[in-house]
């Protein structure tokens, strides 16, 4: 399946052919599941991944806006997200970490040496995403020219198995690194269990 922003039309029409009367989204007639288009996200402070073992998905984290979209490290019954794109942006300018999380600018600088010399790993029993940070980093963000996401090989995050998305830094964090890793892809969700 491609990115959400290059569907064709004939592919468009296929999908709103699949939405069935009284919902809103479509439903894949033979998985019984509903497809939406999500971009999930983590953001957080490079200097705190030191002390989790660069683990930026944690167990015991709630959902939070502007902080991530998914409540700890475990998809919920009957959801699965079939990941497309990836995208990882920093902002470091002075004061941002004193200020939160909610306060910065992605996007607006490039990303530390550290994260771009490092590696980004996600897993859900066994690895099934694994790049340098040099390569899902937008390299002219300082310009403004480039935030694209990355087209990634795509892989399925599945319900009630725990994953782990790690940032494996090449070095010690400073203050002010703050970071946001989206993955952008589909969704799917269990008919009854969705949202309409």
């Amino acid at each position: 399946m491609k990115s959400n922003n290059s569907l064709t039309l004939p592919e468009i029409l296929g999908f709103r052919g699949a939405i069935i009367e009284g919902t809103s989204m479509p439903i894949d007639r033979a998985s019984g599941k509903t497809i939406k288009s999500v971009t999930h996200y983590f953001a957080g402070f490079l200097n705190q991944l030191q002390s989790v073992n660069g683990e930026i998905v944690l167990s015991k984290n709630l959902d939070a806006v502007g902080e991530r979209s998914i409540k700890g490290n475990i998809l919920p019954e009957g959801t699965q997200f079939f990941v497309t794109e990836i995208r990882v942006t920093f902002d470091t300018t002075a004061s941002v970490q004193t200020n939160g999380i909610t306060t910065a600018s992605f996007g607006k600088t490039a990303a530390p040496e550290i994260f771009r010399n490092g590696e980004l790993i996600i897993n859900q029993q066994g690895d099934v995403f694994r790049t340098s940070g040099s390569d899902i980093t937008p390299t002219k963000v300082v310009s403004g020219e480039d935030f694209a996401f990355r087209s990634v090989v795509p892989f399925l995050l599945r319900d009630k198995t725990s994953f782990s998305i790690k940032a494996v830094l090449a070095g010690s964090a400073a203050a002010d690194q703050a970071y946001k890793v989206e993955l952008r892809g589909f969704e799917f969700t269990d008919a009854d269990k969705a949202q309409r």
